[in-house]
């Protein structure tokens, strides 16, 4: 479990306490301070909810590949040949 998740939760109760205590004082400015505070609560819960996905379940598009190695006289590792590039013209 991720760490924003656990501090999103937190806020999200602060929030809500913060908005149950204007209203029985009637603080508007507590109320509206409660509800800002339970909405960045809420999205911080909902970043640690995706960070968490996104270890658990990597992309397709990451992962790695082998590099491509080339061998003497032009053979890769794989047994396929590549063109040569000769540093003088070939006599033909």
């Amino acid at each position: 479990m991720d760490e924003n998740r656990i501090t999103g939760t937190a806020k999200n109760m602060g929030g809500k306490v913060q908005e149950a205590a204007g209203k029985l004082t009637g603080d508007t400015k507590l109320q509206a301070k409660g509800a800002v505070n339970q909405a960045a609560g809420d999205m911080e819960e909902l970043y640690g909810q995706a960070k968490d996905a996104a270890a658990v379940s990597p992309s397709p598009f990451t992962k790695a590949r082998r590099p491509r190695t080339t061998c003497f006289a032009g053979l890769s590792r794989r047994g396929r040949t590549q063109p040569l590039s000769l540093p003088w013209p070939s006599a033909g």
